[in-house]
């Protein structure tokens, strides 16, 4: 959605969320999904993981 300054992201198939992001929020968003992974990485490295 380039005309309305936001980003559209939609999890899942048969009832997809959808997450509209404007793009003041979207580093704020990118931060916090990179964190997540981080710190799922580190609990399956340490064996506290699925």
């Amino acid at each position: 959605m380039p005309f309305a300054d936001r980003v559209e992201v939609r999890l899942g198939q048969a009832f997809p969320a959808v997450l509209l992001v404007d793009q003041g929020a979207l580093s704020g968003l990118l931060a916090a999904i990179h964190h997540g992974k981080e710190q799922l990485e580190a609990a399956q490295s340490a064996g506290g993981g699925r």
